[in-house]
């Protein structure tokens, strides 16, 4: 049974498209919406996570206030990692919080960008001791 969900954001569609999966898939739940935030933009330290809400910093703030709920079978938590790695700080997350599943956007590159860039999402299932599941 699913009864805590991860969604990591960025405030892309694919993420906006992840957390309305999860919303419309599950009922009373609890839903982590996590944005990772590289160190230089913030006054914390690698590997940090921390309440949003504790945070004025302007961008990854918004980003997180994009993600909202009005439904009384949800509880919805937001935080903010700061990693220079997404996918480890989206991991270290999930080991922390004891995550049921992580649901993330996938971004599409294909080719050469994806093999230079890498994939978050793929990094995550490859790591993740939950089940992942990568939406397009």
């Amino acid at each position: 049974m699913v009864d805590h969900v991860l969604v990591p954001v960025d405030a892309s569609e694919k993420s906006d498209a992840a957390f309305q999966w999860v919303l419309d898939e599950f009922e009373d739940l609890r839903v982590t919406v996590l944005h990772v935030v590289h160190p230089k933009d913030t006054s914390h330290e690698e590997g940090a996570v921390v309440d949003h809400t504790k945070v004025l910093m302007g961008k990854p703030s918004d980003v997180l206030a994009r993600y909202d709920v009005d439904r009384g079978d949800v509880d919805l938590e937001r935080k903010l990692a700061v990693s220079n790695t997404e996918a480890s700080a989206i991991v270290d997350c999930v080991e922390a919080l004891d995550c049921d599943l992580v649901a993330l956007g996938s971004h599409g590159r294909e080719g050469v960008s994806r093999i230079l860039l890498g994939s978050v999402a793929e990094k995550v299932a490859r790591r993740s001791p939950s089940p992942v599941l990568v939406v397009r």
